[in-house]
């Protein structure tokens, strides 16, 4: 028969822990293992918490570890020995340097009231783990002023008891106060005086959710701005001066000159298209081509032992120029009587075959394709030279008025410019090659800026034309802000984008405080309480009052409170033990309870007891009990009850 084991309460911690996060499985480990955090310990749990959710980079070291680190039997029953405790200063009326020596296993501290039992008593009561921490306060007595508390406990192996709540609580305190850092009193709109513009208006809002693409599009400030500036200074100068007719005829020929660059720029535009490359690649291919079959031709027909260049272009040359001048002499050359227009010798008959073959070699349909692939060739050559190029000239009134208007726009244009000349430069040469022509043009950027410019003036125009005077001057006002706005918008970007990042990390952060809340911790507790160590700390304390003869109808009730299970004690019908058990029998009751507690967990290394016994009639069955608890771990008990023994 197979006899299954209830788990044990590191093994439902452990399967616990696999289903939190990161950050959480390092507390859990940490303090299974170790007992209590350290500050660094709680500086690595931080990192992990703010890069779950995503208020941080994850952390570059490892931080790896076990949920909870294995405990082997030896391990948790290994003693912590408490040698002694000197060096205290200020601790109550206790002589400064005054010290205690214990004994691995029962210490007794005994002695008439006043002795300073009650002084040491009050020293572990904050030292170590207790219910009740009294407040220590120097000798009222002594002259002077207060003195800074000391003592020191000497020990043969160090350790502490977890507590994960206090953890999330620091945890917590250090969200608070990276959130209160990252805090802004800032106002931008301040910096936006006159009329109320978009940007302003957007300023306004300024806040987590705000979407900094479009800030930073508006932020945008530089000479094209400034051009623009300058231009509604000039126009609410004519407005106001009663003179805008020139200034309209000036905006509506910069309109048509503009106008035309576009058209020019499309054209070119259009010259050096993907689909015009491929059109003046497949031109030199075919010339390639037609050129080496033609070459092919004349190498297989004309190729003799004794000559070297036949089929080479010298001798293409050669043949053309023999069959123009042969054809001077006469459309039948060469005839029965002729003779050879080079050494002016008669023909024979094998002779005039071979310049027939030659001549009508020249006439044949290879060379008439090679050069109608050359021709084609030529003629796009000649049509990229004839190509004007210098579109955006540096004395040309299209320029001074780009140039006005924008001054970035007429850079870009420059740089357009002299990529087309260069493009159509590089196309005649590779053409010239008979190489694949490379490279297209795109424009598309300046393209649009272009309209944008005439869109401009078209508005413009609009506003000088067919608005009357005042209301032109005041959408004129309108623009001039919102441009003032822009540029003190951009001097702002910086710390918008900072407050902006700042006010989004600490929104997140706010929703990120609610996994610091300790509840799930209460609940874990409570339920491996209940599942584990409740049934056998139910059973215990019936034993405990069976041995101190103060067997009562005690039950246990549990409740979660701060990432802990709290413990109340009651009578059998609800009654808490003080309404019906006298004092001793309380003082018993208590006890009890208490060393059921720390039965249940084995790392409890030692206790302490500060007169445990007020009936003198259990004192010898507390004594005893005391005694065999001494057996299993290092008591130490302070009482007055033994002096009068």
């Amino acid at each position: 028969m197979v006899v299954s084991r209830a788990p044990t309460v590191w093994q439902a911690l452990d399967a616990w822990g696999k289903q939190l996060s990161p950050w959480q499985q390092f507390v859990i480990a940490q303090a299974t293992s170790k007992g209590r955090l350290r500050d660094d310990e709680i500086g690595k749990a931080y990192r992990l918490f703010l890069s779950a959710f995503d208020l941080a980079e994850a952390p570059a070291e490892n931080l790896a570890a076990p949920v909870v680190s294995p405990r082997s039997a030896d391990d948790e029953c290994k003693p912590l020995c408490l040698v002694r405790v000197d060096g205290l200063v200020g601790v109550n009326a206790l002589p400064d340097g005054s010290l205690l020596t214990f004994d691995p296993k029962l210490t007794v501290i005994y002695g008439r009231n006043g002795a300073g039992k009650s002084g040491f008593a009050r020293l572990f009561a904050n030292a170590c783990f207790s219910r009740h921490k009294p407040k220590i306060v120097p000798n009222i007595y002594a002259n002077g002023g207060t003195t800074d508390l000391a003592a020191s406990f000497h020990v043969q192996l160090d350790g502490e008891s977890s507590d994960l709540a206090r953890v999330y609580g620091e945890l917590g305190k250090l969200l608070a106060n990276a959130i209160l850092s990252r805090g802004h009193t800032t106002r931008f709109s301040d910096s936006f005086i006159g009329q109320e513009t978009n940007v302003a208006k957007l300023v306004a809002t300024i806040g987590p959710r705000t979407d900094m693409a479009a800030v930073r599009k508006l932020a945008i400030y530089g000479e094209a701005e400034k051009a623009r500036l300058r231009e509604m200074d000039s126009h609410a100068t004519a407005l106001k001066a009663s003179s805008r007719q020139e200034l309209v005829e000036n905006l509506k020929q910069a309109k048509k000159d503009i106008i035309a660059l576009i058209t020019k720029l499309d054209a070119l535009v259009s010259e050096f298209s993907p689909e015009k490359r491929a059109f003046r690649t497949a031109l030199s291919k075919t010339a390639r081509e037609c050129t080496a079959a033609a070459a092919a031709v004349g190498t297989e027909t004309f190729k003799r032992p004794f000559f070297k260049a036949v089929g080479t272009p010298d001798w293409e040359v050669f043949a053309k120029a023999a069959h123009a001048l042969a054809r001077k002499e006469s459309d039948l050359h060469p005839g029965p009587d002729d003779r050879c227009i080079l050494c002016e010798r008669p023909l024979d008959i094998h002779s005039q075959a071979h310049i027939t073959a030659l001549l009508t070699f020249v006439e044949g349909e290879a060379q008439r394709a090679a050069q109608a692939a050359t021709k084609a060739v030529e003629n796009e050559i000649g049509a990229l030279k004839t190509l004007e190029v210098n579109i955006f000239a540096p004395d040309s009134l299209v320029r001074a008025h780009v140039n006005r208007l924008d001054p970035n726009l007429a850079t870009a244009i420059d740089l357009a410019a002299v990529s087309i000349a260069a493009l159509r430069d590089s196309s005649v040469a590779v053409l010239a090659a008979h190489d694949p022509v490379q490279g297209s043009v795109n424009c598309a950027d300046v393209n649009s800026a272009l309209h944008a410019l005439v869109e401009w003036i078209g508005s413009d125009l609009e506003r000088l034309t067919k608005e009357n005077a005042a209301t032109a001057i005041a959408s004129l006002e309108l623009e001039r802000q919102t441009l003032r706005h822009r540029e003190a918008l951009s001097k702002l970007l910086s710390g918008i984008e900072t407050y902006v990042a700042d006010a989004l990390w600490c929104a997140k952060a706010e929703r990120a405080k609610s996994a610091l809340n300790p509840r799930h911790i209460t609940d874990k507790e409570k339920e491996v309480f209940g599942q584990i160590v409740g049934p056998s700390y139910r059973a215990r304390p019936a034993q405990e009052c069976g041995d101190m003869e103060c067997d009562m109808p005690i039950e246990l009730q549990t409740t979660g409170q701060k990432g802990k299970t709290v413990r109340s004690l009651l009578l059998k019908g609800g009654d808490r033990p003080e309404i019906i058990l006298s004092e001793g029998e309380q003082k018993a009751v208590a006890l009890a309870d208490f060393l059921t507690e720390v039965s249940m967990n084995p790392s409890n290394a030692g206790v302490v007891l500060d007169d445990p016994v007020t009936s003198q009639e259990r004192k010898g069955l507390i004594a005893k009990r005391l005694v065999r608890e001494a057996q299993s771990r290092q008591v130490i008990v302070f009482t007055h009850v033994w002096a009068a023994a």
